[in-house]
């Protein structure tokens, strides 16, 4: 008889001991998987390339959030120029300037790789690149001609 009453209370706190997820300890993610899930949860904003100036050069520019003061910066061309091209965020409104690569406040971003793909993140956060204005500008790199050949806005 005493040992019924003794198995009945075990097995009620066994109960309440491994059914209440509260009281289960969680296990802690490592720094790798906690970064790559915030990546993942980041806001995207995706933003096309205008052609400037007879240009051909057209394609994407794709900006993830990374934590709470920078950006990665992702441009993609879909038709890049046959020469060298220089890019960068500037400060402007409108895409109808020709020349960025004299401004003080040029961010400049990474060249385009043989995968036509630029990436660089830079340490402006993405609610300012969204809410002030800002441009990505693709530029001719050689020296004889400066021409804007591509344009975004990021402002909204």
């Amino acid at each position: 008889m005493r040992l019924l009453p003794l198995l009945t209370t075990a097995a009620l706190a066994g109960a309440v001991f491994w059914g209440d997820p509260a009281g289960a300890a969680t296990p802690v993610p490592s720094p790798v998987t906690a970064a790559t899930d915030a990546t993942r949860a980041a806001k995207e904003v995706l933003v096309k390339l205008e052609q400037r100036n007879s240009s051909t050069t057209s394609g994407t520019v794709v900006m993830r959030e990374i934590g709470r003061t920078r950006t990665l910066v992702r441009v993609q061309l879909d038709n890049p120029a046959g020469h060298p091209t220089v890019l960068g965020v500037v400060r402007g409104a409108d895409c109808q300037g020709n020349i960025f690569s004299t401004r003080a406040n040029t961010i400049p971003l990474s060249p385009v790789s043989a995968s036509q793909v630029s990436e660089t993140i830079v340490n402006v956060p993405l609610s300012e690149l969204r809410s002030h204005d800002y441009l990505i500008a693709v530029q001719n790199a050689t020296a004889r001609e400066q021409a804007l050949e591509a344009c975004a806005r990021l402002s909204r």
